[in-house]
């Protein structure tokens, strides 16, 4: 198990600057910020783009496990965030 691996989250209300936070402190961390709301916009738009039915619960987890989803860190001048790319 790595030791070295840190997950936060920020829990709250639509609106009340989660991200813009959560950005801050992982800029001064020296953390790479996920979008965690990116992946599963992510995941919406593929299952849109294969006209999954969206009250297919089974048919909603393989678009899930079918997605391939990359995460790249941005330059190394904002080395704190990563951007979230959809393969399929």
């Amino acid at each position: 198990m790595n030791n070295n691996i840190i997950n936060v989250a920020i829990d709250g209300p639509a609106g009340a600057g989660k991200s813009t936070v959560a950005r801050g402190a992982a800029k001064q961390l020296g953390y790479i910020y996920v979008d965690t709301g990116a992946l599963y916009r992510a995941i919406g738009v593929n299952a849109l783009r294969n006209g999954v039915d969206t009250k297919d619960k089974a048919a909603q987890a393989l678009t899930v496990l079918r997605s391939i989803l990359c995460l790249r860190t941005a330059s190394k001048r904002s080395c704190s965030t990563a951007r979230m790319f959809l393969s399929r």
